[in-house]
């Protein structure tokens, strides 16, 4: 669970509204050799070895930045000012499947005021025990006057302890002050319930105000 401890916010670039979404490495191959797909990790990777060309565009979040850039982003952006910055509490994801208006765990809430704003999200999940490898998370921000963002992760490992992500980006207009929730959620192929308590879920949300 260190991992999910973690305080995690999403990086905005403002003005272009361009979201640098989380991500990682899946595959690597060495000139010359030919390596299985998913078989290369962290521990196959030199410390300092991986430079800016090496990463693929859009797969850093702020939690890979240093700080004084976080701040940087925290702070004021260049055309935008900073509406919301929340992180959820580690919690459970109780229920897998069914309706989400009536399963979904709800992990926090956020306020905005009148304006319109780029809403940036990020569900960082990790699994408690193993799994069936089927599940697929879903993070998803609501208020009473609709969606204020969605995102769902890939296939996901069956392995107690594994990890899986997701981001989302959308620009919203409230008129009013708007209370908005964030949940958790998940589903199966099968419809079934399988999975439901085994994952633990944090959301971070990050909104700049572009108008009023």
């Amino acid at each position: 669970m260190t991992k999910l401890l973690r305080s995690r916010t999403v990086a905005v670039a403002a003005g272009a509204g361009v979201l640098v979404g989380a991500g990682g490495i899946g595959a690597a191959s060495a000139a010359g050799a030919h390596l299985p797909w998913n078989s290369v990790g962290t521990h196959q990777i030199r410390n300092g070895s991986v430079r800016s060309i090496d990463v693929h565009n859009g797969s850093l979040g702020m939690r890979d930045l240093n700080h004084y850039t976080e701040n940087q982003i925290q702070g004021k952006a260049d055309n935008g000012t900073l509406g919301a910055n929340f992180t959820t509490n580690p919690t459970p994801v109780a229920h897998i499947g069914g309706k989400f208006s009536e399963n979904a765990t709800a992990l926090g809430k956020f306020t905005l005021k009148p304006g319109t704003y780029v809403v940036n999200a990020e569900g960082f999940f990790e699994s408690t025990t193993a799994t069936t490898g089927s599940s697929q998370l879903q993070l998803a921000l609501r208020s009473d006057s609709g969606d204020f963002g969605t995102c769902f992760t890939g296939e996901t490992s069956p392995t107690a302890g594994r990890d899986a992500s997701c981001a989302s980006t959308k620009a919203v207009t409230v008129s009013d002050t708007t209370t908005v929730t964030i949940y958790a959620f998940g589903y199966q192929d099968d419809q079934s319930s399988k999975d439901s308590g085994s994952w633990m879920a944090v959301g971070t949300v990050n909104a700049i105000q572009v108008g009023s």
